[in-house]
């Protein structure tokens, strides 16, 4: 059994691929690569999200409690996590990892990892119970766990049952600065390919699968049967551009993502399809009313960093009308302040996970003169994978004892 802390570099040789081609200028390079990037799309081949990150290279990514990170930081921070991934499962395997981690940074950086070795991610909802999640652990045949120190006991709980490696991330990991990153050394392109040194080549994610999910069959905390299906990363591709392409997301947004629940499919559908277009997400974990009404009306936030598009569930949308109701309901000014701030600071506003309740809906907007847009892909994204069944797939539900067993459909 094997348990691993990972908070700093790795130590250990890196082979270099020398360019083909002479390096120009970074300007001139970056459009050279995004060229290249639209010659393989138009030829149908998959270009994952973290090959697209350097076309944004020191722009920030994501924020969050502990911090902010660049899109060059995510990248190479998790090519350093898909090496230890790799030496586990081997390159290009299409092992199944699981992912426990809550909707902060280390998600991301994990999931992108787990995509540059050639595996397939298994996310693990870190509020489901122990039982389930072991259940699952073991259907998927799981060959490895990923946590976040914050989920450490559950990670190697899990871990031990499943007799499988566990890696603890830490923030500090995802801080590692980027100092000796060189496009020189890591890319090097000819004609219209373009190939990067230690990853797998666009063409593997053509036939390969990105993520298996396991959804519940209701929302109570007792779960009794989950509908098990695969994302491949041409759905994770096409979803991710519908969604930029309807909202119009750019590298201009900054995005308030408020997601407490830890839902799986929100890693597509609210979380990964901005950063595929160079948008900045803050991410606020754990959730808090009175914050979130500060980040949304951009107090002590330099202008050009507030925020100009949100995305939350439902409860969220309920509890910051709890939060305006205690702190501006005797406030005529402050409440027309914020009507208006919002009306000409924030451009759009989306509910996700669950339909948004109508008295919500009428509230928020005499709120903040924006009707919350429940988007067909965000809100029925698990609604069509679970609809996108296999005859052989298996159904989880519970015995005579209680305990959860695998059957195949009939």
């Amino acid at each position: 059994m094997k348990f691993f802390t990972l908070v700093g570099a790795f130590r250990g040789k890196q082979r270099f691929i020398s360019s083909m081609v002479k390096i120009p200028a970074r300007t001139e390079f970056i459009s050279k690569l995004r060229e290249c990037y639209r010659f393989e799309e138009h030829k149908q081949i998959v270009v994952p999200i973290f090959k697209k990150a350097l076309l944004f290279g020191h722009h920030t990514a994501v924020k969050e409690a502990n911090g902010q990170y660049s899109y060059l930081q995510l990248y190479v921070n998790s090519k350093r996590l898909s090496r230890q991934i790799s030496n586990l499962c081997a390159s290009g395997s299409s092992s199944t990892v699981g992912l426990l981690f809550s909707n902060d940074v280390l998600a991301i950086l994990s999931l992108w990892a787990c995509w540059m070795s050639g595996q397939i991610a298994v996310p693990l909802n870190p509020k489901y119970l122990v039982d389930n999640l072991q259940s699952i652990a073991s259907d998927s045949q799981m060959k490895m766990l990923m946590s976040s120190k914050e989920h450490g006991v559950l990670g190697r709980q899990l871990a031990e049952a499943n007799q499988i490696p566990l890696l603890t991330l830490n923030h500090e990991f995802a801080h590692k600065p980027n100092h000796h990153f060189n496009l020189k050394r890591e890319i090097f392109m000819t004609d219209n390919l373009v190939f990067f040194e230690g990853l797998l080549q666009n063409i593997f994610y053509n036939n390969a699968n990105a993520m298996q999910l396991y959804f519940p069959q209701s929302r109570e905390a007792q779960q009794q049967t989950y509908q098990k299906n695969f994302l491949s990363h041409n759905d994770v591709n096409h979803q991710m551009k519908d969604l930029a392409r309807v909202w119009n997301m750019s590298c201009e947004d900054k995005i308030l993502n408020i997601l407490p629940s830890c839902e799986i499919y929100s890693y597509v559908a609210t979380t990964l399809f901005p950063l595929a277009v160079g948008s900045t997400l803050q991410i606020q974990d754990p959730f808090n009313a009175h914050n979130a009404w500060n980040l949304i009306l951009g107090i002590n936030v330099p202008l050009k960093e507030r925020i100009n598009v949100l995305i939350a569930e439902p409860k969220v949308y309920e509890d910051l009308i709890l939060e305006y109701e205690k702190m501006f309901s005797m406030n005529t000014k402050m409440r027309n302040y914020i009507k208006d701030y919002c009306c000409q600071n924030i451009r759009l506003m989306l509910c996700c996970i669950e339909k948004l309740p109508k008295d919500v809906y009428c509230k928020w907007l005499d709120i903040t003169g924006h009707s919350v847009m429940e988007s067909d892909f965000v809100n029925d994204f698990k609604d069509k994978v679970e609809t996108a069944t296999v005859e052989d797939q298996p159904l989880k539900i519970k015995d005579d004892e209680g305990k959860l067993i695998i059957k195949n459909r009939n």
